[in-house]
């Protein structure tokens, strides 16, 4: 299994024990941290692979037509560099990658979408080498899914889940609109009913909403390392300095339980609110129990 890392910045890159680096593309990505673009693509490259470590490159926005042309032509570019995969959501870029010949592996990087063993058999006959599973799903279902397909598999393992995202500036709208300052980039919305609150921030035109609570999978560790490619670790919402020593503590697989506990203990303390293991564990109903027919 590789720990495959979202961070917020590449410093001290060579002290995280992390395999492969997510880096967005500025204006082509959603909910990456860490975006360049056609200036310091190169050389952006170059660092990370200095460090003994591959990338990543995600173009996982729904594209628009407008973005098109410019998706085209970072796809060139990509394809002249040393990145080891690209992400993505948007069929178009599957479309397009076919069309050109490039020779870049592809990875089907929806946070929803990937829920059953015949949806990742279908990319793999159209020849991705990977997909990312559903945040949504049980543990069983992974496993399940593992044992149906030989897909290469990557899971969101630790940080908050994106839930929402919207092609205009919402926050800004807003905030206009009652004619209040924009005074900072993240905001906490609180849904009335529940009173469940959710971090909210533009990124150029979008508005991205995450969920409200945070996820990590560390105590289950050792069930997923012969079973999963790839961990997803994001530093959404994580300062980088206890980011790093998370990606760190994730970089190796302890199999004695109580050693287990006590660096799984380290990591909540790391997290900016307390993590659980999302729905991994919870289980999946189908049918309102209170509409089913006696």
């Amino acid at each position: 299994m590789k720990i495959v890392i979202l961070p917020k910045n590449l410093n001290d890159l060579d002290k995280i024990k992390a395999d492969i680096v997510i880096v967005g593309i500025d204006k082509l990505s959603w909910y990456i941290p860490f975006v360049i673009n056609k200036r310091n693509f190169k050389s952006t490259i170059n660092l990370i692979n200095k460090s003994n470590k591959q990338v990543f490159i995600a173009v996982n926005k729904l594209m628009t037509n407008g973005d098109l042309s410019l998706l085209k032509s970072y796809l060139k570019l990509i394809n002249n560099n040393s990145v080891v995969g690209i992400l993505f959501d948007d069929p178009a870029v599957y479309q397009l990658c076919s069309k050109t010949d490039l020779n870049i592996p592809l990875i089907h990087f929806s946070s929803h979408l990937i829920t059953n063993y015949r949806t990742a058999d279908f990319w793999l006959k159209k020849g991705l080498n990977g997909v990312l599973l559903s945040t949504e799903i049980t543990l069983d279902e992974i496993l399940s899914i593992r044992s149906q397909t030989s897909t290469p598999l990557l899971m969101q393992g630790y940080g908050y889940l994106p839930m929402f995202v919207s092609h205009r500036n919402l926050i800004t709208s807003y905030l206009k609109f009652l004619k209040l300052p924009i005074k900072k980039q993240e905001y906490i919305i609180e849904e009335p009913v529940s009173k469940r609150k959710f971090n909210i921030y533009e990124n150029n035109k979008d508005t991205i909403i995450l969920s409200d609570y945070f996820i990590n999978v560390y105590s289950i560790l050792p069930k997923l390392n012969n079973k999963i490619d790839y961990l997803l670790l994001s530093s959404l919402g994580v300062e980088s300095n206890k980011f790093k020593k998370v990606v760190n503590y994730f970089s190796k697989v302890i199999k004695n339980k109580e050693e287990l506990k006590t660096i799984n203990d380290k990591i909540i303390k790391l997290s900016p609110i307390k993590p659980n293991e999302g729905f991994l564990f919870t289980k999946t109903i189908y049918k309102v129990k209170k509409y089913e027919k006696k």
